[in-house]
């Protein structure tokens, strides 16, 4: 890990982190002021998961060019 969790419990009272991943993964932090919630796991569904990729789609079609330049 970085050091923001160091730096931030220094200058905050308390501080919670929300995370997908699992809180095993924060055991070198222990603190009292710091929290650790984890995240569900978020289920996308068909139609979200093909509008999300129409939205990427057109994206990469709007930046191109921006590939291509040198």
């Amino acid at each position: 890990m970085s050091d923001f969790i160091a730096e931030a419990l220094e200058k905050f009272d308390e501080i919670i982190i929300y995370s997908r991943l699992p809180e095993s993964c924060y055991q070198k932090v222990n603190n009292p002021k710091l929290e650790i919630r984890e995240l569900t796991v978020f289920k996308e569904g068909k139609i979200t998961w093909a509008l999300r990729k129409w939205k990427e789609i057109a994206h990469l079609q709007k930046y191109k060019s921006f590939l291509w330049d040198e």
